[in-house]
């Protein structure tokens, strides 16, 4: 029996060193497939794995019997065979019962040793009950600890109210969304290499979700909180770098000036931003020092710090109408001096290039790049008050083309592929009607729609702004001239001119539109409210017409919102402020979140509907536009207007 015992012994100790290096590797393994996959792939593993050392130690007393009788029979047989004696017999019967009796003791004791069910100690896995499923706004929104959750609540139920503490608290959490993006993407698309979810879906939601509005956090926390972090094991580089993203955008909004009046006018296009998020507003000011109205262009950084200011001194009445950032890096203002049209070239860096005055037109109102002949293409009025379409090339010098009689011309804008359009309007009838034009080409043949509303015929529309959206489509804009205060917009299917919608609402006035790569519309407008003085007027419409916010900045005396531009947060705003400012008229220029809520706004009611458009065929009667061509070399001034923070 000691000799059964002793071999068993040894067997133990052996197998025990075997199982331990075994366990060893496994765990290894593990740890290393957890930083590689997820539970699903390595439950399976870690199953299977005390599965067969379950059977093996179930089945330990059958392979010791087979692994200590054999080699004892086959041996005896040969000896019996050899040299048949009693003892070779016996040795012959007992050497199964030997094998029998090593196994069954060895079994024993690795049961007491280990107990009837082994299993591998690894590290805490938590199995999720259904497989975890990506919250939609995860990739935009992780907000990890109560105390930002509540601190953006207290921002986001009274902003005006938020204290310092709160402000630098979000200030220093929110970055820009793309600087993080590409890290996190290697990093989290390595992470979730082994789940059912492909990067091009993980890309997809990131997309689309940018720009969720703030009013969505609850939803976005909840499913943060319940489907997500709870379930799902992130790792604390990745979270951290998630926590660097934009979990809220919080709009910006500041004045602009002196003590004098320092604005745009409020049915022009004076705003423009560059590939860097730098913004250009232009208008006019009898601050700074000047006898009389002047041109005036300023350059803010994406903060909406001032970078310069310049204002141009004429020797007479002048005031820029529009500018915009051309193609050559170059930026350009278009406006008037006295009773001509004037243009003028700026460096980035602020330097006056050149100025020029056409005595053969009274203003430029809109001035944008042509990307087709990588030239200037601008619209306005002649001394007859009739609409022109006119180019200049990058030195300033022009190439008068053509102009339509009895139409003044407000805005335009070009196509990549060569055509542009003016809008305008028709005021040689007697109820004016809102002109559109649209041209194939430079110098080519122009077809024109006049467009007004079925169930106000006799109420006049005049064209303002227009805008071509990403798949073809024109917007136009336009506003009622009386005492309805009406504004319009309408989309129409070119070439045909088909008016896929029309909408109208409550306006004073117009000024100007873009549009979103999704398709949405933002309309800078102006209301009159009979109780309060004239009031900033922003209204977003979908691409299908559909209303989906309208905001005014209520102050204590007159505002107007006269620009708006895809940028920034969501849009840039620019308008004419009397409430805020060093005084008089200032610029007021806000970087506003796409859900259109600042500080000082707050939701109005438009009575926005449908519109039964009336179309009849435009008037389309081409003339020469004379007149000479000055260059001036006007005082440059280079003040820095007063930075009034709203919010």
């Amino acid at each position: 029996m000691s000799y059964i015992l002793d071999i068993g012994g040894t067997i133990v100790n052996a197998l025990t060193s075997f199982y331990e290096w075994v366990v060893d590797a496994i765990r290894g393994f593990i740890d290393w497939l957890v930083t590689q996959t997820n539970t699903y792939i390595i439950q399976p593993i870690y199953n299977g794995l005390n599965t067969a050392l379950t059977h093996f130690i179930q089945r330990i007393d059958r392979i010791l019997f087979v692994l200590n009788t054999v080699p004892i029979v086959m041996k005896t047989w040969d000896e019996l065979i050899t040299k048949p004696t009693w003892k070779t017999a016996m040795k012959l019967i007992l050497a199964p019962i030997v094998g029998w009796a090593k196994g069954y003791f060895v079994k024993k004791l690795l049961t007491t040793y280990w107990g009837e069910t082994p299993q591998i100690q690894l590290p805490q896995i938590s199995m999720p009950t259904t497989a975890p499923k990506l919250p939609p706004y995860y990739l935009k929104y992780v907000d990890a600890t109560a105390r930002i959750t509540s601190a953006y609540q207290t921002l986001l139920t009274t902003p005006t109210k938020a204290s310092v503490d709160i402000e630098s608290l979000y200030q220093t959490l929110l970055t820009p969304p793309s600087t993080c993006l590409a890290e996190i993407g290697s990093k989290y698309e390595t992470y979730i290499s082994a789940l059912p979810i492909t990067k091009a879906s993980v890309e997809s939601l990131y997309q689309t979700h940018l720009t969720v509005p703030t009013t969505q956090l609850a939803t976005i926390q909840s499913a943060c909180e319940t489907s997500l972090l709870s379930r799902f094991p992130v790792t604390a580089e990745i979270e951290s770098l998630y926590q660097t993203e934009v979990v809220t955008v919080t709009s910006k909004f500041n004045a602009y000036g002196d003590t004098g009046n320092d604005y745009p006018w409020d049915i022009s296009h004076p705003l423009a931003v560059d590939s860097e998020g730098n913004i250009y507003v232009v208008g006019r000011t009898n601050s700074f020092g000047v006898a009389q109205l002047s041109p005036i262009i300023i350059k803010l950084d994406s903060e909406l710090n001032v970078v310069w200011c310049r204002v141009l001194d004429l020797g007479d009445d002048g005031e820029f109408f529009s500018v915009c950032v051309g193609g050559d890096g170059y930026i350009y203002a278009c406006g008037r001096k006295g009773t001509y049209a004037i243009t003028a070239k700026f460096s980035p860096d602020g330097e006056l290039l050149a100025c020029k005055e056409f005595t053969g037109m009274k203003q430029l109102r809109q001035v944008e790049w042509y990307s087709y002949t990588d030239e200037l293409v601008l619209t306005g009025v002649d001394m007859n008050t009739r609409a022109i379409s006119f180019f200049e090339y990058t030195d300033l010098s022009p190439d008068i083309w053509g102009g339509m009689d009895g139409v003044d011309g407000y805005g335009v804008h070009p196509k990549p592929n060569g055509e542009y359009t003016i809008v305008g309007t028709r005021h040689d009838i007697a109820t004016p009607r809102l002109w559109v034009g649209v041209w194939d080409t430079k110098g080519g043949n122009c077809t024109a729609k006049e467009l007004y509303d079925v169930d106000r015929a006799d109420s006049p529309i005049h064209g303002r702004a227009c805008r071509w959206d990403g798949e073809g489509n024109l917007i136009v804009v336009g506003k009622m001239t009386n005492t309805l205060n009406k504004a319009y917009v309408f989309k129409l299917s070119l070439p045909d001119f088909t008016v896929l919608w029309a909408r109208r609402f409550t306006a004073f006035e117009v000024s100007d539109v873009d549009v979103d790569s999704e398709g949405n519309i933002y309309i800078a407008a102006t209301l009159q409210d009979p109780s309060l003085p004239y009031q900033v007027l922003i209204v977003k419409i979908d691409k299908d017409g559909n209303l989906i916010f309208s905001v005014r900045a209520v102050g204590t005396s007159d505002e107007y919102a006269c620009g708006v531009r895809i940028g920034g947060k969501g849009f840039i705003m620019a308008g004419a402020l009397t409430s805020w400012g060093a005084g008089g008229y200032d610029f007021g220029v806000g970087d506003i979140a796409p859900d259109g809520s600042f500080c000082v706004s707050e939701s109005v009611d438009v009575a926005f509907e449908s519109v039964n458009t009336g179309m009849v065929d435009g008037k389309v009667a081409a003339y020469a536009i004379g007149g000479s061509v000055n260059d001036l070399t006007p005082t440059v001034l280079s003040p820095t207007p007063t930075k009034t923070v709203i919010c």
